[in-house]
């Protein structure tokens, strides 16, 4: 006599806000160290070409931190979840 688990429910409204939230912050984010560059620059007293390593840095470093959903990957709602883990 062994239990089944039911499943979870799936709040599709509220994992629609989380990920627009996030995509709004990383725009935000993106946004806000272009417009620090010039002030980086003058206050570094840095060249061009080494300051679009700093752009270069954050945009590579948002990549990597940049979950992968399951579901374009594996089977939908495998296991239940649909960000279970990330590619770093």
């Amino acid at each position: 006599m062994s239990a089944t688990p039911e499943a979870a429910p799936v709040h599709r409204g509220a994992i629609t806000i989380c990920v627009m939230l996030a995509t709004i912050m990383q725009a935000l984010d993106t946004t806000i160290a272009n417009v620090a560059l010039p002030y980086m620059q003058g206050t570094l007293s840095a060249t061009q070409d080494q300051i679009n390593w700093v752009l270069t840095s954050y945009i590579v470093a948002a990549a990597i931190m940049t979950p992968t959903p399951q579901s374009a990957i594996a089977e939908p709602c495998l296991s239940g979840g649909l960000m279970s883990s990330s590619t770093a």
